[in-house]
């Protein structure tokens, strides 16, 4: 059944639509062209999702970011694709979509980086590497100074730092591949599952797995 879910508010624009387990967070930036979305959990959680939101903005989601491709990030992009709705993936997570048959493939990939400009907004996405898949790439939003890492950085029981073999993943890069994230410029992390967090936290995080 649905996850009950809350809205956090962590900048005028931006929020996370989260709960307390599964499935994983989502994060909201709202502009006066659309949305960004950064994960929309499981299709199960849809009617949820939208209903939070409503409760922020009546702004379409225009652009949702999945970090990379399991479910819990990804499994509500066939219905907001059919809202009108662009997915963007590293081509990588895409690839491993097409290979499990997923529904709601992304329209657009990248590689290396990229960014999303809406409503004067940006959003910069940013792939460093293997760590919980070989797809995970990282959404940085630079004027709120905000990072989704998705679960490359979990926090609390939420969910273990599982490493996906089959998708690609790597217990050995995975330090490394934090090391271009905390090159970045942020203030709070939402992690993939569990409570917002802080640049501190990450590091932590990162000394703790070397």
């Amino acid at each position: 059944e649905p996850s009950k879910l809350s809205t956090i508010k962590l900048k005028d624009d931006l929020f996370v639509i989260h709960n307390d387990y599964v499935p994983g967070n989502t994060t909201v930036m709202v502009t006066n062209e659309g949305v960004v979305m950064v994960d929309d959990k499981f299709e199960i959680d849809h009617a949820n999702i939208l209903a939070e939101l409503k409760k922020i903005t009546n702004q379409p989601v225009k652009y949702v970011i999945n970090t990379h491709h399991h479910g819990d990030h990804s499994g509500d992009n066939a219905k907001l694709q059919a809202l009108g709705a662009q997915v963007v993936t590293s081509w990588q997570a895409r690839q491993h979509m097409v290979d499990g048959k997923q529904p709601g493939l992304s329209n657009i990939t990248f590689d290396g980086r990229s960014s999303l400009h809406l409503g004067g907004k940006r959003v910069d996405l940013f792939y460093f590497g293997r760590a919980h898949t070989n797809g995970d790439i990282v959404a940085l939003f630079p004027a709120q100074r905000v990072l989704a890492p998705g679960d490359m950085f979990t926090v609390g029981n939420a969910t273990p730092q599982l490493v996906d073999y089959p998708g690609g993943g790597s217990a050995k890069e995975w330090p490394q591949t934090v090391d271009g994230v905390l090159g970045l410029d942020f203030d709070q992390v939402v992690p993939g599952h569990g409570t917002v967090a802080t640049k501190a936290d990450l590091r932590k995080f990162r000394e703790n797995a070397a």
